[in-house]
Formats: structure tokens, sequence, C-alpha cells
């Protein structure tokens, strides 16, 4: 992980440091290291401070965005329809997630899933699926994943290699109806439709 940090992270360190476990191996259970030492292997370089996905006939664009420049570790994420040069606004709203999600997949009916956070945390906010008009579907935990995997949190945080429990990047199926991606050795699908959370291998 790299150790450079950008201009804002310096007031919230105590508080991210609390919250980073997978350089540490920390599992939900296990209790967090000292401060001091958690930001000694734990800094992080923050997201740039607008980030922009686009649907796949870019119908859709889903922006998320630090609107006081990484003062806090809030995000805010906008929804807009796309017509030619012109960008409407479906919905905009604060996100959950640390500095914002991980990842971020759209579809081309403007469902939106956000994916892990941008810390590397066993977070509250793994999966959570807004549809256009900007209601939540789903909100599914870090519990909720290994629970449906059946395999141990610290299986799940030893093999993962993006952020805390990710072994591969999410990815929409061709018709943009289901995201796969690995957890532990475990193949999970979501639906964009409803957040129905299931195995598939």
């Amino acid at each position: 992980m790299s150790t450079r940090t950008t201009h804002g992270a310096g007031r919230l360190a105590i508080v991210i440091a609390g919250l980073l476990v997978a350089c540490t191996g920390k599992s939900a259970e296990n209790p967090a290291p000292t401060p001091q030492v958690a930001m000694d292997q734990d800094r992080i370089t923050l997201p740039p401070l607008q980030r922009e996905t686009a649907s796949l006939s870019g119908t859709y664009a889903f922006i998320v965005a630090a609107e006081d420049r990484w003062q806090s570790a809030r995000a805010s994420g906008e929804l807009l329809r796309v017509a030619g040069t012109r960008r409407t606004s479906a919905w905009k709203t604060s996100l959950p997630e640390q500095f914002g999600p991980r990842f971020v997949l759209l579809n081309e009916g403007g469902n939106v899933l956000l994916v892990d956070e941008w810390v590397n945390i066993v977070t509250r906010h793994a999966l959570v699926l807004f549809d256009a008009t900007g209601r939540e579907r789903a909100h599914h935990t870090f519990d909720d994943i290994q629970t449906a995997t059946g395999v141990p949190g610290s299986t799940i945080v030893q093999m993962a290699r993006y952020g805390a429990w990710l072994t591969s990047v999410p990815a929409l199926d061709e018709g943009g109806e289901t995201a796969t991606f690995t957890v532990g050795g475990r193949t999970l699908s979501i639906s964009l439709a409803d957040g129905h959370l299931s195995v598939i291998r």
C-alpha cells in the first residue's frame, strides 16, 4: 500500500488508522492496531476529487466527488442522464463509504452498484445498490458476504487482492443485469435489479 498522503488527510489519520485492517491481517473480531502502528503501516493515497463512471452506451454517468476536497472522509454520488451534450441530474446523495466506493458499476437502466470502500476495512458497506430514482435497493455488509460464501472472514481477508476482501474486480454481465466477483475462493453474483446476492460456485 502506498505511503503517500495528500492534502487534507492529516486531520483524518487517527480515524482512518483505527479502521484500516487489510495490511495488518486483522479480522473484525480482533482488536485494531494502535493508531501509531496503523498510521505507519496503512497510510492511504486519497482518491481523485472527482471520479466518473459511464454506462456502456453512455446514457448514464455516475460521479463520485469530494465536495470538501477531502477535508472529511465523505463523498457525494450523483447520477446523470446524458443525451448528447446535455447532462441532467437524476439524483444526488451523500455516500456511506469512507472516501467513496472502491468500484462503481452502472447499467443501462441507471442502476448503480457501489462495491467496497476506498479504504481497506472490513466494511459495513460492501455492496450498496441504488436504482435510477436514487432509492437504495440493497445494502450488504462484509458479514453478509462471509455468510454467503461460507468462508471464514480471516481467510477472505488473507486472500484479498483488492481492498480487504475482494479477490477479483467486479464486472457486469453483457446485459448489465448482474455483477460477479470472487471472494475467498468463491464466485458471487448480485442482481442489479433487486440486490439479490448468490453464490455461483
